[in-house]
């Protein structure tokens, strides 16, 4: 289990009011930048079991465990019956029944040797942050000014689940299927959604998705 910044521009004096907070509330002193808090938690071949972003960027990974859901069903013994663990950085998680973060102020012996299998495990939530923002260039940048806060955390959410179906599919019966189709979407015109440039927000854009839930309300409407 560990965190990450999902990137974003400040958010308008509007958009900070719908949730809830003042604009610096998702102000991330350590790295600069505007942004959210995601706490993510996922197995041994990098796939995502839980994600949750409840906070913007200026909140501590502590607080961001402490409020998410999962702790709530963890400590109500979600893994009580299993020998499962989580393993966690001891800077927002505490040593527990299900939850396993290495010693501190360790200079060789057991513990020492202990870390660094610790480490070994951990990196693996690491590595699969990694791979969610190689494959998904929009979490490389600022969300674009025209995608707000709520339509970021559902499409980071959104972006976990292909992370995972992309895993599947590369790993099955099916990745013969998959190396065609990713030639499909380089090759073919429009096979791919182009990125326009955005002199406002200052980065190239996904403009034929942004405002897709307006679309689809008037699609809808225009067939009564």
């Amino acid at each position: 289990m560990d965190g990450i910044l999902i990137w974003i521009l400040k958010p308008t004096l509007e958009d900070a009011k719908r949730a809830g907070v003042d604009q610096q509330k998702f102000f991330c002193g350590r790295k600069k930048q505007y942004g959210l808090n995601c706490q993510a938690v996922c197995d041994a071949r990098g796939q995502f079991l839980d994600v949750s972003i409840v906070y913007g960027g200026s909140s501590s990974d502590l607080l961001a465990v402490e409020k998410s859901g999962l702790k709530q069903r963890l400590d109500r013994g979600l893994l009580a019956e299993t020998k499962l663990v989580l393993f966690g950085d001891n800077a927002p998680h505490l040593n527990s029944s299900y939850m396993v973060t290495p010693f501190p102020n360790t200079s060789g012996g057991a513990r020492d040797n202990y870390n660094f299998f610790h480490s070994q495990v951990r990196i693996t939530i690491e590595c699969a942050f990694g791979k969610l923002v190689q494959r998904w260039g929009i979490l490389q940048m600022a969300m674009p000014r025209g995608i707000t806060i709520q339509r970021t955390i559902a499409m980071v959410l959104a972006l976990a689940k292909l992370h995972n179906f992309c895993i599947d599919e590369a790993d099955g019966e099916n990745a013969a299927i998959l190396h065609r189709d990713e030639q499909h979407i380089i090759t073919n015109e429009h096979g791919s959604v182009p990125l326009t440039a955005n002199n406002q927000a200052g980065t190239d854009t996904p403009q034929d998705l942004i405002g897709g839930d307006q679309i689809r309300y008037q699609m809808q409407h225009s067939h009564h």
